[in-house]
């Protein structure tokens, strides 16, 4: 016990001493999990890692830095802006994804923004508001649906919403009253409610006294 504490302590120090060799910003480059793993590997046979091979992947990190930041100065703001704090630490500590990958990336989601601002103007606020920040954020960022699949959506919202509307109107005001709101918002958005497994798709049952359990209510 008393000789591996005895090397551990005298890989940090070496550690420390070729680190004082080097800029901050390349130190930092080293995470604090691989420094340890550096100064633990003196009685672990599964990690090997010698001082050098860490010197070399600090200023592997700094160079990827360097070269990234030249190239953010050839794009605009709106495209940099595209590109998450993760996919760059990620390039940085891996090399993956490169440069030329985020870049793409970037131009096409600023591509979809644009196409989807263009797609949503055509539509009235009452049918834009059908469709939640997070819906819009995944066509653009995620490519999760285009924008003429984003336009149905909020169309087909929309007339469900009339639909809702015009059904109501039928009912008297007791009947009215019954019928949650949530579950005629959950209607609108989804075209269907669930209950205890079944699928409802039929206004007309939600309104002939259809209601959701309470307990689905809480967890929605």
């Amino acid at each position: 016990i008393i000789e591996e504490a005895t090397q551990r302590d005298e890989r940090a120090k070496s550690l420390e001493m070729r680190f004082k060799g080097l800029a901050k910003t390349v130190r930092s480059r080293i995470t604090k999990k691989e420094v340890k793993d550096f100064i633990d590997s003196c009685s672990n046979i599964d990690i090997d890692i010698d001082i050098d091979t860490l010197t070399e992947l600090a200023l592997k990190r700094e160079s990827r830095a360097k070269r990234l930041e030249m190239r953010f100065k050839l794009l605009s703001k709106g495209v940099k802006s595209r590109i998450s704090k993760n996919r760059i630490k990620a390039f940085i500590m891996t090399g993956y994804p490169s440069i030329a990958t985020m870049a793409e990336e970037a131009l096409e989601s600023e591509r979809r923004e644009s196409e989807v601002k263009e797609k949503l103007a055509t539509l009235s606020g009452n049918v834009r508001n059908h469709l939640t920040q997070q819906e819009i954020d995944e066509a653009i960022v995620n490519n999760s649906f285009d924008s003429s699949e984003l336009v149905k959506m909020a169309v087909s919202r929309e007339d469900r919403a009339i639909h809702v509307k015009n059904k109501l109107f039928t009912l008297t005001e007791t009947i009215r009253c019954r019928i949650r709101k949530q579950t005629l918002d959950m209607f609108i958005r989804y075209g269907a409610v669930v209950s205890q497994g079944e699928l409802i798709t039929s206004l007309d049952s939600i309104c002939s006294g259809f209601r959701l359990p309470h307990e689905f209510h809480q967890e929605n």
